[in-house]
């Protein structure tokens, strides 16, 4: 498969992306090895992501104490985790939408240089690299990116915590 990197120059599309896809996109890239089948059902499911919430919130407050990063001032981590649980608990796996994330990513608000924004398609390690070099910021690099890399999650409906299972998006039809 070929490897794609794309600079985007506008600072609109950039947050617009982010807005609608984000989720979305690392809900995706988090697939693990931890499927499984469930009986006659044919589904496919994977584990969420063990103390979520401590590896979130975690996650936030290393991210934003370093000033450098792009965190809004006086940030509340745990009212970031709490945004982001409300887009998903208690409603059904299948009928997310990004736009049920949107108190998250206004809340977790980001902002990216212009021209700086660094996309990028089976290429992880080399963007990384090439993002150092060059000045530019990858998804993973911001606040909102580093919060969902490499976890999964979903909801239930009437179950106000984290489903233990979720549905793999790839081979239920659902990507």
């Amino acid at each position: 498969m070929a490897n794609y990197v794309v600079y985007l120059s506008s600072t609109k599309l950039i947050y617009f992306y982010l807005v609608t896809h984000v989720i979305i996109v690392f809900l995706l890239e988090s697939i693990t090895k931890a499927e499984h089948s469930h009986g006659d059902r044919g589904m496919q499911y994977q584990n969420s992501t063990k103390h979520l919430q401590t590896i979130f919130t975690g996650r936030c407050y290393d991210h934003c104490k370093d000033a450098k990063n792009d965190c809004p001032k006086n940030i509340d981590c745990t009212a970031v985790w709490d945004t982001f649980k409300q887009a998903f608990v208690k409603k059904n796996q299948s009928n997310i939408s990004p736009e049920s994330y949107k108190d998250f990513v206004q809340n977790a608000a980001i902002t990216i240089p212009k021209n700086k924004a660094l996309f990028w398609s089976r290429t992880k390690e080399d963007a990384f690299q090439f993002a150092n070099v060059a000045g530019y910021v990858t998804l993973e690099q911001t606040l909102i990116g580093l919060l969902g890399d490499g976890l999964v999650w979903c909801g239930e409906n009437d179950n106000s915590e984290l489903a233990e299972e979720c549905l793999d998006p790839f081979t239920n039809g659902t990507a």
